[in-house]
């Protein structure tokens, strides 16, 4: 089974031992867009 990006944002959050709001911050993105991405099931993406 192929890791979705949704897993490996997961991952590398946990990882850096980071809040996902910390983790969009240093990526220099908008608030809450990683989160937003996140709460959505990768099925609901696809469709």
């Amino acid at each position: 089974m192929s890791e979705t990006i949704h897993d490996r944002l997961m991952q590398i959050i946990k990882r850096e031992e980071m809040s996902i709001a910390a983790f969009e911050r240093a990526l220099n993105v908008g608030r809450n867009s990683i989160s937003t991405s996140l709460r959505k099931t990768p099925q609901s993406i696809m469709m």
